[in-house]
């Protein structure tokens, strides 16, 4: 507490999610001489589907829960109540959200080559990582019964993840579509060694903004009744927030563009300026 009116408080948080579940192809393709792909390519367990006279299958999953991500997060926060007839609260995030390829689904992570899930390269933010974060919100009661009450919340840009329009790995069903080789890697020099895929999710979209504001009259009538008229106005900059909704397939013409609005997970959030005026009457 740092006055009767006003408090500080500073906490960290650490969550550590082990046994996520990820989808293996256990079944997935293999260079016949990694340092010559021409000769092609063969699934392990084609032998075995000819053997016993069943139909070869293009992919062999298996639900695994090996999967890993991590979220460290410093939460700082100053709240004052009736300073100056204004109650006010701040809030800034710092955090950090890392995994092996978090695309934000429940289920169903594919590692972009089933044979190796934890490739060095599939380590990177989620599709939700947002490093900084801060909210300023106050109601402030001002005379003739008055009151304002704004909020503006700013948050850094989210990643996405390029992707190719085909899997330049040959690889198939059963690992995730779009794998994108590393800028001047060739399909021969990732099975050969000497370089790999694209970092995940390496991209960033736009940083985020948004200001929303309540303005309200109160009218008395005698010690029982009152009545409210309100005015709320939703994004008033009308600042269009993109968020990481980008076109991420790097042949497009339109990479690296906007394609859609943020859309966080269970949030609906103004894409433009919005406002609406209410009444209330209490009794």
């Amino acid at each position: 507490s740092i006055s009767s009116k006003s408090v500080f408080e500073a906490e960290y948080v650490h969550v550590l999610s082990l046994h996520e579940n990820k989808t293996i192809n256990v079944d997935a393709k293999i260079p016949i001489n990694k340092n010559n792909i021409a000769l092609g390519f063969f699934r392990p367990l084609d032998a075995a589907f000819i053997s016993a006279g069943v139909p070869v299958l293009g992919s062999v999953r298996n639900e695994e829960s090996i999967g890993r991500s991590r979220y460290d997060a410093m939460n700082l926060s100053y709240r004052q109540r009736a300073l100056h007839k204004l109650d006010l609260v701040v809030n800034y995030t710092l955090a950090r959200a890392v995994g092996y390829d978090v695309d934000g689904g429940s289920f169903r992570y594919y590692p972009r080559d089933p044979n190796r899930p934890f490739a060095p390269e599939d380590f990177g933010p989620a599709f939700n990582d947002e490093r900084h974060h801060l909210t300023i919100a106050g109601i402030w009661n001002l005379p003739w019964g008055m009151e304002l009450a704004p909020i503006l919340q700013a948050g850094s840009a989210r990643p996405y993840n390029p992707i190719s329009a085909s899997n330049q790995l040959s690889l198939g069903g059963g690992s995730a579509a779009g794998a994108l080789l590393a800028p001047g890697c060739t399909e021969q020099g990732y099975y050969s060694g000497t370089c790999g895929l694209n970092p995940i999710f390496s991209k960033r979209g736009d940083p985020y903004f948004d200001t929303d504001i309540r303005v309200a009259k109160n009218i008395k009538f005698g010690e029982r009744y009152k009545l409210q008229l309100a005015f709320q106005g939703f994004n008033i900059f009308n600042h269009a927030n993109y968020g990481n909704n980008f076109d991420n397939v790097v042949q497009d013409s339109t990479f690296g563009k906007a394609i859609g609005f943020i859309n966080p997970t269970s949030t609906t959030l103004p894409r433009s300026f919005q406002a609406e005026f209410g009444a209330r009457f209490n009794f």
